[in-house]
C-alpha cells in the first residue's frame, strides 16, 4: 500500500482525485484514488474489470463515511497513532533528519486497508502526505545542501509552516471530531468560509449494460476533505438519502428521505425517543379533558383485558364487546367540537365511566365463567 500512495503522488504536481460510484442494489458505495486522467479514462472505458494503473480501490458498506466519523468520535485511539507521526513530521530535529523518510513512510502506514476501512481517516492521511511530500521536495533542493545548520534550520521551519498550513483544515475537522460529542455534517460544510462545491460527474454504460455513475472530487488541495464531504452529501441525496444526526445522542447516520428516521440503530437511543415523544403526547393530551376521559376509559379496558389472559375463550369473546363499545365511545367522541365546553367535556366522562363499569363487570364474568372452568 505504501508503494501505491507514493506512486499517486510521485509527480511535483500530483492531480490526485477520488471517484465515489454508488451501487443501491448492493448497497455499497467504491471508493477509486488516483490520477484525475486515470479516473476518467476508466469511467469512458465503461468501467472495466481492471483497475487503472497506480490507483487505490476501496468498496464498503453504503454510509460507511459516515460510520468511520462516527468511530472517530467515540474512539479517540483510531487517530493517535497517526498523530504522533504527524507531530513527528512537525519536528524541525527530526524534518532535517536522515530518518525523515522512514518517519513519512510511518504515516502513511496509518493508511486502512481490508474490509472495514476508516475512509474519513484515509483520507487526512492522504491529504497530509500529499502535502508532506510536496513541502519536503522543495526543502530537499540542492542549495540547501551547502547551508549551515542554523540556516538549514530556518529553511526547515520555514516549510514546516507551509505544511502545517495547508493541512490546517483537514487537522482541525479531525481535532473537532476528537473533541466534541457530535459532528454536523451539514454546519461543518455550511460554517466554512471557504468551502465550494466542485465536482465532475462522469456517466458510462457499464459492460453489464447498467447505468453507472462516477463522482469525482480533488483531495489533494486545501479544501479537499470539505470538498468531498459536500459532494458525499449531495451524491446521497440524488439517491433519496440524507445525512441527519440522531436526537438522542447526536450520532450520524444515513436516513431515507421518503422515510426520516430521527434516532439511529442503537435500541437505547430508540427507547429514550420513544418515552419521550409519548411523554410530550401524553402531557398535550391530558391538556384536554375529552383526551382525559377517553385515554382513562382505554387505561382501564386494557387492565380488565389482562385479567383474561390465562383463557383465549375469554379473551377472544372479551376484544369483541370491547372493540363494539370502543367504536361507540369514539363515535361519541369524535362528533363532540374540538373545544367542548366543560358541561359536554363532563357528560363525556360520565359516559366513559358508564362504559368502563359495564366492561369491567364483563370482564369479571367472562373470568368466573371461563377462568375456574379451564
Amino acid at each position: 500500500m505504501l508503494n501505491s500512495i507514493k506512486k499517486i503522488f510521485e509527480s511535483d504536481r500530483a492531480d490526485v482525485s477520488l471517484g465515489l460510484i454508488i451501487n443501491m442494489e448492493d448497497k455499497t458505495e467504491t471508493f477509486i484514488i488516483g490520477s484525475t486522467s486515470n479516473l476518467k479514462d476508466w469511467a469512458e472505458n465503461k468501467f472495466p474489470d481492471v483497475q487503472p494503473p497506480n490507483t487505490i480501490k476501496h468498496t464498503n458498506e453504503l454510509g460507511s463515511v459516515i460510520k468511520s466519523i462516527n468511530k472517530l468520535i467515540r474512539f479517540k485511539r483510531e487517530t493517535d497513532a497517526f498523530l504522533e507521526d504527524y507531530e513527528q513530521l512537525c519536528n524541525i530535529e527530526v524534518y532535517c533528519a536522515e530518518s525523515y523518510n522512514g518517519k513519512l513512510e510511518s504515516l502513511a502506514s496509518n493508511y486502512e486497508t481490508g474490509d472495514h476501512v476508516n475512509m474519513f481517516l484515509n483520507l487526512i492521511i492522504l491529504n497530509t502526505y500529499n502535502q508532506c511530500v510536496s513541502a519536503r521536495r522543495k526543502f530537499n533542493v540542492p542549495r540547501n545542501l551547502l547551508k549551515n545548520r542554523v540556516q538549514l534550520m530556518k529553511e526547515a521551519e520555514k516549510h514546516i509552516n507551509v505544511f502545517k498550513a495547508n493541512t490546517d483544515k483537514h487537522m482541525s475537522i479531525l481535532s473537532t471530531l476528537r473533541n466534541k460529542k457530535h459532528f454536523d455534517l451539514s454546519s461543518a460544510i455550511n460554517d466554512n468560509a471557504d468551502s465550494f462545491y466542485n465536482t465532475s460527474v462522469l456517466k458510462a454504460v457499464g459492460a453489464d449494460g447498467n447505468r453507472k455513475t462516477m463522482y469525482l472530487c480533488d483531495i489533494n488541495s486545501q479544501e479537499g476533505l470539505m470538498t468531498f464531504l459536500e459532494m458525499y452529501a449531495d451524491v446521497l441525496g440524488t439517491y433519496g438519502l440524507e445525512i441527519t444526526n440522531c436526537e438522542i445522542c447526536g450520532s450520524l447516520m444515513v436516513t431515507k428521505v421518503s422515510k426520516p428516521s430521527f434516532t439511529c440503530s442503537r435500541a437505547e437511543c430508540r427507547k429514550k425517543y420513544h418515552n419521550r415523544v409519548n411523554s410530550a403526547c401524553r402531557r398535550a393530551t391530558y391538556k384536554s379533558p375529552i383526551e382525559k376521559a377517553y385515554l382513562a376509559f382505554t387505561g382501564a379496558c386494557r387492565t380488565y383485558r389482562k385479567k383474561l389472559l390465562r383463557s383465549e375463550t375469554a379473551i377472544s369473546i372479551y376484544d369483541k364487546k370491547y372493540d363494539e363499545v370502543r367504536e361507540a365511545v369514539l363515535a361519541k367522541k369524535n362528533a363532540l367540537p374540538k373545544k367542548a365546553d366543560l358541561e359536554a367535556a363532563e357528560d363525556f366522562k360520565l359516559y366513559c365511566d358508564k362504559e368502563k363499569d359495564r366492561l369491567r363487570e364483563f370482564s369479571d364474568d367472562l373470568k368466573k365463567e371461563y377462568i375456574k372452568a379451564e
